[in-house]
């Protein structure tokens, strides 16, 4: 009950740490060549129509400018390439891109997803770089959230409210961690809806999945970087349920790819146990208001009005429009009562959306690549019991799964380092082909 009471409490600090097609459409992979793309308008807008299918070099002036989608957006399979810039921004050993790639929102549009790539420095290996997709941690559901947004200057008087973030460039953690070092190109999605027109759907498995794999298929079309069709998945907290979601569909949703595993550090799920208790406690109203957004913005049956009172809508607002601290101090004061509707817990239509964005599924196609779990066992934002829940369903449906748990005192935030070494070790065996160890309960 402890644990209960304190379920994701200080998760505005979650760390880095995503409706499944089977079309099976493949995005050209761009060859390795030196020669200039063609350029991008300061709009973001395509040099030409004809060239809209090509990824196009951003040279825009104002930052901002990247994140605006062509128009149209061209009819080209989830996963292409549009756009990339090679930044300013460092990195140990390698280089940093910014990439914007088309996506497929849960209602079947197309749209354009943001994020970063890091590139190591040096002759790629014959056969090209291997691959790693990585998904962050919450940072919000605003435009001013995306993580790749961290040389874009803040409007005047606002403050970057998640400092263990992207936004403070925390992608070098993966650099540091050796990621670069052993021949990764680190892809880094923005998410559906950071950065790029739309809410975030925050914590809408789907959603993230795809953003997360379609990052992987964008980051092997990046010009004069040769990218193995093998990738592997890393994330933590949000990320970690971003990691596990892409891990369940990525055998339909990217089936050209050969996905080697995944890991889960510190991941969120049982999604209605998570959002009934923060609607009925004051542990982290912040995130509450970040599910109902994100979940109105994936599924348009759902009604923010069904379940907030007025005062809730307005503050549903503020987090649609920026990502500030302000949030958090503002709703301190004021009991979760005073935002939401009693009847929340028991409506169905949230009920059951919330449920279906839980890692591991029943009756969907068996996964094959193996999930590596990984979770401190005080961790004191999302308690380890919610992956274990998680763990067991999916060693009861048949796939391969391994469960760790750290016992070293270190909080959530603090067990990250741990989680990118040992991730990296155990990537790096299945690489090799070594076949992945489990600890599934044998009845």
């Amino acid at each position: 009950m402890r644990l209960m009471i304190r379920l994701l409490g200080m998760a505005v600090v979650l760390l880095l740490a995503a409706a499944c097609s089977t079309s099976g459409d493949h995005p050209r992979h761009s060859p390795a060549s030196s020669k200039s793309p063609p350029s991008s308008a300061a709009g973001g807008q395509p040099a030409t129509a004809g060239a809209a299918a090509q990824p196009q070099e951003f040279r825009g002036k104002d930052p901002l400018d990247f994140y605006r989608p062509p128009k149209p957006m061209p009819a080209v399979p989830h996963g292409t390439l549009l756009r990339f810039e090679r930044t300013r921004l460092t990195v140990s050993g390698g280089t940093v891109w910014k990439i914007m790639y088309a996506s497929k929102s849960l209602s079947g549009k197309r749209i354009a997803v943001t994020g970063i790539v890091l590139v190591p420095a040096g002759k790629p290996p014959a056969g090209g770089w291997k691959l790693v997709s990585a998904a962050h941690g919450t940072t919000g559901v605003a435009d001013d959230c995306a993580p790749s947004r961290g040389d874009v200057a803040l409007p005047a008087g606002q403050r970057t409210p998640y400092p263990i973030s992207l936004l403070n460039k925390d992608y070098g953690a993966f650099a540091e961690a050796g990621y670069l070092r052993s021949g990764y190109v680190v892809s880094l999605t923005d998410y559906e809806g950071l950065g790029t027109p739309g809410i975030h759907p925050y914590l809408v498995g789907q959603s993230e999945a795809r953003s997360v794999l379609d990052a992987a298929r964008a980051a092997r079309q990046l010009p004069a970087v040769p990218v193995q069709r093998r990738f592997a998945i890393w994330g933590y907290s949000q990320g970690g349920h971003a990691a596990a979601w892409a891990n369940d569909v990525a055998a339909t949703w990217t089936p050209e790819l050969h996905l080697v595993g995944t890991v889960a550090g510190g991941p969120v799920s049982e999604m209605t146990l998570v959002a009934n208790t923060l609607a009925t406690t004051k542990m982290a109203p912040s995130l509450f208001f970040m599910i109902i957004a994100g979940y109105a913005a994936a599924y348009p049956q759902l009604h923010p009005s069904d379940v907030l009172t007025p005062a809730g809508l307005a503050m549903l607002k503020r987090f649609e429009t920026h990502c500030s601290a302000a949030h958090s101090a503002a709703l301190t004061k004021t009991p979760m009562s005073a935002f939401v509707k009693p009847g929340f817990t028991s409506d169905t239509a949230w009920q059951r959306a919330l449920s279906e964005s839980n890692p591991g599924q029943p009756g969907r196609p068996k996964v094959l690549s193996p999930l590596l779990i990984l979770h401190s066992d005080v961790d004191e934002t999302v308690p380890a019991f919610l992956s274990d829940t998680m763990f067991k369903r999916m060693c009861r449906l048949g796939w391969h799964a391994e469960r760790r748990v750290y016992h070293n005192g270190k909080t959530h935030v603090g067990e990250v380092p741990d989680a990118l070494v040992d991730g990296l070790h155990w990537i790096n065996d299945r690489m090799a082909g070594k076949q992945a160890p489990t600890n599934c309960p044998t009845s």
